[in-house]
């Protein structure tokens, strides 16, 4: 796994503790699902830089 994402992960998750934990665990699976599609998007080329 993405060192870099496992980190940012964690800080999110930190600053999620206030919520309950079942939340937490919903939304940090969201966010790296996310990001999880977004790198398969990238590496495929299928995304362009801004402004074309």
């Amino acid at each position: 796994m993405n060192t870099k994402l496992d980190k940012y992960l964690d800080t999110v998750d930190r600053h999620l503790r206030p919520l309950p934990a079942s939340e937490r665990v919903d939304i940090v699976k969201e966010i790296k699902g996310s990001m999880i599609e977004m790198e398969k998007w990238t590496a495929s080329g299928f995304l362009f830089p801004a402004g074309r």
